[in-house]
């Protein structure tokens, strides 16, 4: 009976061991660990890229985001020196020289140009306004006798008128919407009017009248830029400026040998001119491109 009592006390352990090895391998064996899922994505990376260059340029005022971009402009009118056409006449004095008299004048030209910004401080403004007229006549002269009728032909005059100009604009401060600034400028007006055959000479030859204006001018304006951000528009901006200025104007004129010339220095406001040339001779429009 004992050997058979051992046998199966033999049995339970070998089950006993085999079950403690069954264990055993079981928690040996590495547990497998689902595979990790990445939550930043390439889409949602760029995503997140625009989100912050949108915040970012939301942020900057309108005049920063002018900085290093062209724009352009139209940087109100320049009244140029010139010589009255109508009102030159020459006289002649009792030794038979001749004198020609002449009274000033002005054009006024619109200035286009652009506008760049170097930095959020320092700018630079181009402009320039060109004018040309010319024509011709024509005119019938009756006469009581038909026979004696005649057409006369002729040409009007040319005129011509030039302006530049160069400022270097200074931001003094800016806000979400608006830049104000000193703005250094020079500028220089030039006309020229050509009348051919004005007036005839003592041996009968046409003469040519030509008169002419140049005008240079420095000063330093006070100028306040509004821009259209507040309305959706942020590259369409107006500028009002006003100051001081220094201009020296000469003006001339000839026709044969006979010659005048005026010559004038002033100093003032930044525009001179006629009540209502206040609005456009001060007022500048930007587009920046």
């Amino acid at each position: 009976m004992l050997p058979a009592v051992m046998k199966r006390m033999a049995g339970v352990c070998a089950g006993l061991f085999g079950l403690t090895s069954v264990t055993h391998a079981v928690a040996s064996e590495p547990s497998e660990q689902p595979p990790s899922i990445s939550l930043d994505s390439e889409a949602d990376q760029a995503a997140a890229s625009k989100d912050a260059e949108e915040a970012s340029a939301s942020k900057k005022s309108d005049h920063q985001r002018d900085v290093g971009r062209l724009s352009l402009a139209f940087h109100g009118t320049r009244v140029i020196p010139a010589v009255a056409i109508g009102e030159a006449s020459v006289s002649i004095d009792g030794t038979g020289s001749a004198a020609l008299h002449i009274t000033p004048d002005e054009n006024t030209v619109p200035l286009f140009g652009v506008r760049y910004w170097l930095s959020q401080q320092f700018g630079i403004d181009a402009a320039v306004g060109i004018g040309y007229e010319s024509g011709s006549y024509s005119r019938v002269i009756p006469n009581p006798n038909p026979a004696l009728d005649r057409t006369e032909d002729g040409t009007l005059a040319r005129r011509t008128n030039l302006a530049l100009r160069l400022a270097a604009p200074l931001s003094i401060y800016s806000g979400k919407h608006y830049n104000l600034m000193v703005i250094p400028s020079v500028a220089i007006g030039y006309s020229r009017a050509l009348l051919p055959g004005y007036q005839t000479s003592t041996t009968g030859a046409p003469l040519d009248l030509r008169l002419s204006g140049l005008g240079l001018g420095v000063g330093v304006q006070l100028g306040s830029e509004l821009s259209f951000g507040f309305l959706g528009a942020p590259q369409l901006s107006l500028q009002t400026a006003w100051g001081l200025r220094l201009e020296s104007q000469q003006r001339s004129g000839k026709i044969g040998d006979a010659e005048a010339k005026l010559s004038d220095f002033g100093i003032g406001t930044s525009f001179a001119g006629e009540p209502w040339q206040w609005l456009t001779g001060s007022l500048s429009l930007f587009y920046r491109l």
